[in-house]
């Protein structure tokens, strides 16, 4: 015979455990004969067990997938919805080698309208703002258009052969083309030529209403305005050009130097093994190379080294909030921009990186691009969801407000940022060549890999 065991002797409130031949071995009795039943009292502590874990866990997943970063505003805090969420007038526009430029919903993937000149065997494009600027290559003839980025319209055409070729820039209502023997500067709003200058080019840069240039051997600056020559000067090793806040920067394989965008005089010269040029990022106070050395935060105004950390095969940086995060063949690592500590890195290889960025500032997450694309917390450098990337030689996603675009041959596939999951996907008619984006206010800020 089981034994009771007496609570309260209040009628209204006494309990006792009872045993039961139909409930188990405990049944529980709550006042006036009221009878609550638990199958026992080792399922009933699993039970209770197995509850506890699903809301410890269910409040551990609410405080990574929202949880804002260190310094956010409380309002940031609803960092999924704004994740996901595209605007209706932004557009995809992919190019493929038969010729055809589309441009896509960001949010369906319905093709909204494509370009295709008669005759073009392949299309270069470059959009700036509202304008989407084309090179249309074809058997016979070739022509440089602008384009409405949300209509499609044409809103002028180029056919002169020298003022055909590929789109550089724009800047003071110029357009600037390049086609390999000269450089034509065209109007924005009708595509008459303006000015040119002959010549073989490596690279540009353009800041400041002027358009600096270089064949490796000297760098010239040319007045946008007029075409006219400002300055130019001799450089033994001229691989790559950036310029920003007046200063000139010039890389080559072994050295770096800054010039006066100005006058072109010298400010500084350091000798830089292996220099990657083409990953350098620029921001408010600092300069950030890799070389065979590692990574250098240089003083811009004096080329010095701020500090240095050793990483190896490092991609271009991202910089937010004082954090710089760096991809490299080793894994992505985060370190202070301001003293070069290092904060935190993550195991996955990857070559890119960027922040979406929505109304001017970055939401919550931070993607790595390399073998596979990588969502992480830029606090701490946790995963959040991974996704399997084409080949290397497939064009480099573009992140726009609320989706990221990725190709692989003649597919290109828009995933949900928030939580990698494929939104929808669509066939081009060639292997894709190019990819971009353009967003119709300027509020929607977003930001294309490297």
């Amino acid at each position: 015979m089981s034994e009771e065991v007496k609570g309260k002797r209040d009628p209204e409130h006494s309990y006792s455990l009872k045993g039961s031949s139909f409930y188990g071995n405990a049944a529980v009795f709550v006042g006036s004969g009221r009878q609550i039943n638990f199958f026992g009292i080792s399922f009933s502590l699993g039970v209770l067990l197995i509850v506890l874990a699903v809301l410890i866990a269910g409040g551990f997943i609410a405080l990574n997938i929202y949880r804002p970063l260190e310094g956010d505003k409380p309002t940031q805090r609803r960092t999924g919805p704004a994740l996901s969420k595209t605007n209706p007038d932004d557009r995809f526009h992919v190019a493929d080698n038969a010729g055809f430029l589309n441009a896509l919903d960001p949010a369906t993937g319905k093709e909204l309208w494509t370009f295709h000149p008669p005759g073009t065997l392949r299309v270069s494009h470059k959009t700036m703002g509202l304008r989407i600027y084309v090179l249309a290559t074809g058997r016979r003839t070739s022509g440089f258009y602008a384009l409405d980025a949300t209509s499609g319209d044409e809103i002028w055409s180029a056919t002169e052969r020298q003022c055909v070729g590929t789109p550089i820039g724009a800047a003071s209502d110029t357009v600037l083309v390049d086609n390999g023997e000269r450089v034509c500067a065209l109007d924005e709003q009708t595509g008459e030529a303006k000015w040119f200058v002959d010549g073989w080019f490596r690279t540009h840069a353009i800041e400041a209403n002027t358009l600096f240039s270089t064949d490796g051997t000297s760098v010239m600056a040319t007045n946008l305005a007029t075409g006219s020559l400002k300055w130019e000067e001799d450089t033994a090793d001229g691989e790559e050009l950036f310029a920003a806040k007046g200063i000139l920067y010039i890389a080559g394989d072994n050295s770096l130097s800054a010039l006066d965008g100005r006058t072109g005089k010298q400010r500084w010269n350091r000798a830089s093994e292996g220099l990657n040029a083409q990953d350098a990022l620029l921001t408010e106070t600092s300069l950030l190379v890799s070389d065979s050395r590692g990574l250098h935060s240089l003083d811009v105004h004096t080329g010095e080294d701020l500090w240095t950390q050793r990483i190896t095969e490092s991609g271009r940086p991202t910089e937010n909030s004082g954090t710089l995060y760096v991809p490299s063949s080793e894994g992505a690592r985060a370190f202070s921009k301001s003293t070069g500590a290092e904060l935190w890195r993550q195991g996955e290889g990857a070559s890119h990186s960027a922040y979406m960025h929505s109304h001017g500032k970055a939401l919550g997450l931070l993607y790595l691009f390399g073998s596979e694309i990588t969502a992480v917390w830029p606090s701490s450098g946790m995963a959040l969801w991974k996704f399997n990337t084409p080949s290397s030689e497939s064009p480099k996603p573009v992140l726009i407000e609320g989706a990221i675009l990725i190709a692989d041959g003649n597919v290109v596939t828009a995933l949900d940022p928030l939580n990698g999951k494929v939104r929808w996907k669509h066939t081009a008619q060639g292997t894709v060549d190019d990819m971009s984006h353009s967003y119709l206010t300027a509020l929607g800020v977003i930001d294309r890999i490297p």
